[in-house]
């Protein structure tokens, strides 16, 4: 199976996919070309077995500027966040040992202040009784692009941490194929 080339001009000419608009977001690149909060680099940790959406994940958050780690399996992800605090999580849901939302809890023990995002390609029905959980800030749908989860950082009221956009002018706008 051979990977088709992927036509940058293609993707802008598709209509946008949502019908309002959310919050805005800082979508241009601060002097220092660093993801910042009050001149801090967001600290993000992302949780996937699969190593190529971990990859590819937390691409996506070194381009914003992010201070990334990656944990390959929720108990590797416990480890991390007792030895640092993290202000972002992004974990995938089904996982072995711990879920997502399991390790939600763990991380909100350990860090309040911690926002959780859950990645699943599990259709919305069927994890809608785990979508309730007051330890899980917000949910993403595999497969996402990069603009599906600046979209998902800004309703998680993490708006900081997304400090372009694709299209600005930065090294963001690379990273445009869906996970």
């Amino acid at each position: 199976m051979t990977s088709q080339p992927h036509d940058h001009a293609a993707r802008e000419t598709v209509a946008p996919r949502r019908t309002t608009e959310l919050p805005s977001i800082r979508r241009t690149v601060p002097n220092d070309g660093q993801g910042l909060i009050d001149g801090i680099s967001l600290r993000v940790l992302v949780v996937d077995f699969h190593v190529a959406i971990l990859e590819v994940v937390a691409m996506m958050f070194k381009a914003l500027g992010c201070r990334v780690s990656t944990a390959q399996d929720c108990l590797a992800a416990v480890n991390c966040i007792s030895s640092m605090p993290f202000d972002l999580v992004v974990s995938e849901f089904n996982m072995s040992k711990l879920n997502g939302c399991q390790l939600a809890v763990l991380v909100k023990d350990k860090i309040p202040k911690a926002k959780v995002l859950i990645m699943t390609g599990l259709c919305q029905s069927e994890v809608a009784s785990e979508m309730g959980s007051p330890h899980v800030d917000g949910w993403i749908f595999k497969p996402f692009g990069f603009e599906e989860l600046l979209d998902a950082l800004e309703l998680i009221k993490v708006p900081e941490a997304c400090p372009c956009y694709p299209g600005a002018g930065c090294s963001c706008d690379r990273i445009t194929q869906p996970i």
